[in-house]
Formats: C-alpha cells, sequence, structure tokens
C-alpha cells in the first residue's frame, strides 16, 4: 500500500504518523451465517404463476391431484365452450324469422354501399352542392349504423334460438333412443 503525500500537513505535525485511509471494499456490511438458506414450510400456500407462466402451459410445481383435476375440468369446460360458440356461428338457420332479418340487414348494407359510391366517387360534383354530399354521408353512416344493430339485436338471436331448438330436438331424440 502506498504512502501518501510526506509534505502533507497532516503528516508533518506532531501527532504520531497514522495510517493511510483503508479502501471502501472494507466498508461492506456482514452478512450473517446462513443468511441465504431458505427452508420451505410443509403447510405454505403455494407461490402464485405469472402471467407467462400460465400461458406457456406450464404446471404448478405444488400441485395436489385434486387441484390438478379441477384445473383440467375447468380446460375441458372452456374447450367444449369454444367448441359450442364456433358450431353456433357456423350454424345455417332456415327459420323464416331469421330469413327476414338477415334481408333486412342486407338491405341495410347495400343502402350504405349505394350511398358511399357517389360521395366517394362523385365528390367533385357532389362538392358544389354541400348539403348532398353532407345528406349522403349520413345516410351511409346511418344505414351502417343499422345494419350493425339489426345484426346484434335481431340475427344472432334468431340463429342462436334456432340452433338451441336444433339441439333440443337432437338430444330428445337420443334421450328417446335410450329409453326404448
Amino acid at each position: 500500500m502506498s504512502t501518501r503525500n510526506p509534505m502533507n500537513e497532516r503528516n508533518t505535525t506532531a501527532k504520531p504518523a497514522g495510517q493511510t485511509r483503508k479502501s471502501a471494499a472494507s466498508a461492506k456490511p456482514v452478512s450473517k451465517a446462513a443468511a441465504s438458506v431458505y427452508v420451505k414450510e410443509a403447510n405454505a400456500k403455494p407461490k402464485k404463476q405469472g402471467f407467462l407462466a400460465r400461458v406457456s402451459g406450464k404446471e404448478p410445481e405444488n400441485e395436489t391431484s385434486k387441484e390438478r383435476k379441477a384445473r383440467e375440468a375447468a380446460e375441458a369446460r372452456k374447450a367444449a365452450e369454444k367448441e359450442e360458440a364456433k358450431a353456433r356461428r357456423n350454424f345455417k338457420a332456415n327459420t323464416p324469422e331469421y330469413r327476414k332479418w338477415r334481408r333486412v340487414f342486407w338491405g341495410f348494407m347495400a343502402l350504405s354501399v349505394c350511398c358511399m359510391v357517389p360521395v366517394t366517387f362523385f365528390s367533385q360534383l357532389l362538392e358544389t352542392n354541400y348539403m348532398a354530399y353532407v345528406t349522403m354521408l349520413i345516410l351511409a353512416w346511418g344505414c351502417l349504423t343499422g345494419a350493425i344493430i339489426t345484426d346484434i339485436r335481431k340475427v344472432k338471436p334468431a340463429r342462436d334460438d334456432a340452433y338451441y331448438a336444433s339441439v333440443n330436438v337432437r338430444n330428445k331424440s337420443k334421450n328417446a333412443k335410450k329409453h326404448k
């Protein structure tokens, strides 16, 4: 270790010469013995998993058989619900009410397109008549909104009703065959 400048005032006074300053490394706190040892309790709750662990499909480490069965049952229910929703979406209803509301929906869509074509392609002609331009835009957006509302409020419930009616008929026929 090198000494400091001997001509410095603190070294030339009559005080007894001391040591130079120690480095900052010796100022580190001392850790307790066995501070890094971790003892896991037997009846402690398992640590919650993060989002990425759940998405990646990792199984929890401390999962009991009951918890695993419950988790698998929940996954099976979710898969069944997804399959039913897909079947409901792809179901082709053939009821008069469904056909009626579907025609209304497509009528709104066609009217919306017919109102948007002049606004889009003939905007130069309509710019001279500003009110016609705005009226066509409002009418087009109104028809589009009407089509969306008709689809949500009338078409989808009619399709779902037809789907559930067909499912119940199928289930009743299967039950009738079982009882015979």
